[in-house]
């Protein structure tokens, strides 16, 4: 799909899906819904540049993807480093303990800084 408009709008809607699984508790498809939106604004943004997307769900590779064509990108690197991990992490049973409400809550907080910041990007 090469509109930007149409992942940043399934960038949304897995925020509003990890939104709604988080008052609902079910914070390890919670977290991974994050990851999603992330992913998704930010090959969103590689699609409005006219770039090719890897099939890579590695948030820190698409984000200095994404530097290449504009350097302020490296304004989320901290947040895309926190939240990498949970693109695999919570998708199969492990000996790690699920994400909890307020790692849950800290990383929907995160996933919106980065999709406001993506959006701001392209509408600009």
């Amino acid at each position: 799909m090469q509109n930007p408009r149409i992942w940043l709008k399934k960038a949304e809607n897995d925020l509003k899906g990890a939104k709604i699984l988080l008052n609902e508790n079910i914070n390890d498809l919670a977290i991974y819904h994050v990851h999603q939106c992330v992913e998704k604004a930010l090959k969103g943004y590689l699609v409005f540049k006219k770039v090719g997307i890897q099939k890579s769900h590695d948030l820190v590779l698409l984000t200095e993807q994404c530097n290449h064509h504009d350097q302020n990108f490296g304004e989320i690197r901290e947040i895309v480093e926190a939240l990498n991990p949970f693109g695999t992490l919570v998708r199969y049973p492990s000996d790690k303990p699920d994400p909890n409400q307020e790692i849950t809550k800290k990383a929907i907080i995160q996933a919106e800084i980065v999709l406001n910041f993506v959006q701001s990007k392209i509408q600009s």
